[in-house]
């Protein structure tokens, strides 16, 4: 990245990517944009000793919280993905907090009119003008419709889609940067990361797509009664407003329940999710306990669809299989469907991964109940994923993080609860679904149309080859993988071995124009033949400080 591509961005973008670069350097993270090439005088400002004291992931935690809305949601994206992020600032981005202090009514408003009409209030018999909930997305507003049904109104804060929309920019401007001149970003794929935060965060702000997926929700959940899933009020939903049943209830962390009542709640929401993961393939990605409520009948309902994850019928199967074999405590199992969900980037040392493996299955599995954790099982598989270079699907991410966030929610209810219990019916319930004749019959029709298509097109792509071996323009791609370092090496040697021959020739020409013994002079000496010698002793003393500093003398 250059100027040219900084120049793009509009005065304001500008000024935002200079704070955006002053807090990051604040918070020991300065170092990484030095040769950003930003115009004007700019100098980054030093740590204190008071933030320099803190852990590389709480900086990173800190500074996010200081720049605001769109980077607490990146944190909070970057902590759904532990096949990229390592565990320790995950575990601090986990902490990131999306509340913010509410925008004003009369801004609101504005949205409201728009949408609904000048005349809005007059499709409610009761508006409750103070918010019931505010984020950096949306705020709630409580309301009772005409027909006397109480609604919650989540609507999109004034201004957010444009700011959200130039962060990006910057957002992604950064990591191309980054990319570019830091290593260990690339390894990490914060290209791949803000991309696709970006689209999260673009789905997150369709209020039209949340609705619909609130509805095949509550479709998927018509059978269980313990769970109350909102009705969404088409008539008062916009592109910027969703108006959905308002559920009476306290979120899970403040409910006063019995003993009974708890470890009833407990099992339901760990229940629901495998339902909605392994059965459903729809599943909401962030259920934590202040994301459910309980209800004075003992129900529980969710709250915020906005980050949401899909699983297909062949992932949905691929995971229940992953899942039984880390049950069954079978690494070699765990190892073959590890690689039928994704693929290695480099070669693999199977005999490493499966020890690695076998420590998860011996850490969480055969463990006393108290101790079992499928979810910690699963994020730990995930971060496997990231040792060994595994490129996955981001959504087995999602749904490790999810399970494990389940799996909490409910021991912080029943701290005796067995996971597995309730996880272990439920995969053979689905296991077995699939040699039901329906889900055979797809199977089968899925599997003969790809064999279909494959024959079809087969006799062309050998034409397209033999086509383009007859004309001579069949090309084979060769790439040498790990040759960076000898490259690198290599070309360090070259520079140095020139550097040697400059030298060389500078002495070797010095002391024929000192034979010579015209031109300028300097105490009977040849002024050139002087300086060329003086030239030849820095570059000779420059040269083998490098060589000192490298270590390799």
């Amino acid at each position: 990245m250059n100027i040219l591509d900084i120049a793009k961005l509009g005065g304001r973008e500008i000024k935002r990517l200079k704070d955006i670069v002053s807090v990051l350097a604040r918070y020991g993270f300065g170092e990484a944009f030095r040769h950003l090439p930003l115009p004007g005088k700019f100098i980054l400002p030093g740590t204190h000793k008071e933030i320099a004291s803190h852990s590389p992931e709480e900086r990173l935690r800190m500074a996010l919280e200081e720049l605001g809305t769109t980077y607490i949601k990146l944190g909070q994206f970057a902590s759904t993905r532990p096949d990229i992020v390592p565990s320790n600032y995950i575990k601090q981005l986990t902490l990131l907090q999306d509340s913010v202090t509410p925008a004003p009514l009369d801004e609101v408003e504005e949205i409201f009119k728009k949408d609904l009409g000048d005349n809005w209030k007059e499709k409610f018999i009761t508006f409750f003008e103070d918010p019931i909930a505010s984020a950096s997305i949306a705020q709630v507003y409580k309301a009772r419709t005409l027909e006397g049904e109480t609604v919650a109104l989540k609507v999109l804060r004034p201004g957010v889609r444009e700011k959200v929309k130039s962060d990006i920019k910057i957002i992604t401007m950064l990591a191309l940067f980054l990319e570019e001149k830091i290593p260990d970003a690339a390894e990490f794929q914060v290209l791949r990361l803000v991309n696709e935060f970006t689209t999260t965060l673009k789905r997150e702000l369709d209020f039209k797509r949340e609705a619909i997926i609130l509805n095949a929700i509550k479709e998927n959940h018509k059978d269980m009664k313990e769970v109350v899933i909102p009705s969404v009020k088409k008539d008062l939903c916009s592109e910027n407003i969703l108006a959905m049943d308002f559920i009476e209830g306290l979120p899970l962390n403040k409910a006063v329940m019995t003993r009974t009542e708890k470890k009833k709640t407990a099992l339901l929401g760990i229940k629901t999710f495998f339902r909605q993961a392994l059965r459903d393939g729809l599943f909401h990605a962030d259920p934590h306990p202040g994301n459910i409520l309980y209800t004075s009948d003992g129900k529980i309902s969710y709250l915020d669809f906005g980050m949401i994850g899909r699983l297909s019928f062949t992932m949905r199967k691929q995971l229940i299989d992953l899942l039984l074999a880390l049950h069954a405590s079978k690494p070699e199992l765990v190892l073959q469907e590890m690689l039928s969900i994704g693929e290695f980037r480099e070669e693999l040392d199977r005999e490493s991964l499966i020890r690695d493996i076998m420590e998860i299955t011996d850490r969480y599995i055969k463990v006393p109940i108290s101790e079992m954790s499928v979810g910690k099982a699963a994020m730990s598989v995930a971060e496997i994923m990231k040792k060994y270079k595994l490129t996955v699907n981001p959504v087995y991410a999602l749904v490790a993080r999810a399970l494990s966030m389940a799996e909490e929610t409910g021991r912080a209810l029943d701290p005796d609860i067995n996971p597995f219990s309730t996880l272990e019916p439920e995969l053979r319930k689905v296991y077995l679904e699939r040699f039901e004749p329906r889900n055979l019959i797809m199977s089968w029709r899925l599997t003969g149309k790809s064999f279909g298509r494959f024959i079809t097109e087969l006799p062309y792509h050998l034409g397209q080859i033999l086509k383009k071996l007859k004309t001579g323009q069949l090309e084979i791609e060769f790439r040498h993988v790990g040759l960076e370092g000898l490259i690198k090496t290599l070309d360090k040697l070259s520079n140095r071995l020139t550097f040697g021959i400059i030298i060389a020739a500078l002495i070797v020409g010095s002391s024929l124009v000192i034979q010579i013994d015209k031109g300028p002079m300097l105490y009977d000496i040849p002024l050139l033949g002087f300086a060329g010698f003086i030239i030849a002793s820095i570059m000779g003393v420059w040269l083998l400080w490098s060589i000192i500093r490298s270590g390799r003398l």
